[in-house]
């Protein structure tokens, strides 16, 4: 059962979502890497390791409304406990309460985060003329903050995992962000090998190579 070329960066995801929060651990662990580099991939395998969480997956639009809806599916309880409040921070602290009451915590995964990036054009999203990070939507930017500020407050073994091409310029306090980095041409070889090997009809080596 081997990642090829990413067990480095599996490794420090794990830490991230494993690691107490007043031991030093965070609410929040953010994959960074542009387009088609295996964000979602390693979020997945790293939620399959963290069996001891109930997932929430959210991918793409994230905010108040989308969140409520997922959590619904998984545990009215929490759903409800989410309510309704107009501030998002009061209802992320509300959450965070539910949470600190349930005996499984919860891994929420909120995927292809930069579709709540405003612009984007040319690749160049627009930033935030304070801190100088994507310019996120309203509804995302305050429900990524209102929680990872609600469970480092709990000291919650719940996490965020979140994968964007953007930083979500959590307070880093509060964040674990892994970047990738493109694999090496050894390990982009390796993996080729195995897909060869396990899928000999399709010849993926060869796609390559040609």
């Amino acid at each position: 059962d081997r990642f090829v070329g990413r067990r480095r960066e599996l490794q420090s995801v794990l830490r991230g979502l494993r690691r107490p929060v007043g031991s030093g651990g965070s609410s929040v662990v953010e994959l960074v890497a542009v387009g088609g580099w295996g964000k979602t991939s390693l979020a997945a395998r790293a939620a399959d390791r963290l069996d001891s969480h109930d997932r929430v997956v959210i991918v793409g639009e994230f905010n108040p409304l989308v969140l409520s809806s997922a959590l619904k599916a998984v545990d009215p309880g929490l759903a409800a406990a989410f309510g309704e409040a107009e501030e998002t921070l009061a209802r992320c602290r509300a959450l965070a309460g539910a949470l600190a009451q349930r005996e499984r915590p919860v891994l929420v995964i909120a995927d292809d985060l930069e579709t709540n990036v405003a612009g984007q054009a040319d690749n160049k999203p627009e930033l935030d003329e304070t801190s100088k990070v994507a310019r996120f939507a309203p509804g995302c930017r305050e429900l990524l903050d209102g929680l990872a500020q609600a469970f480092h407050e709990r000291g919650l073994a719940s996490r965020l995992l979140v994968t964007s091409r953007y930083s979500t310029g959590i307070d880093a306090a509060q964040c674990h962000k892994v970047a990738l980095d493109r694999l090496s041409d050894a390990a982009f070889r390796q993996k080729l090998t195995e897909l060869d090997a396990r899928y000999p009809a399709v010849a993926v080596g060869k796609w390559v190579d040609d």
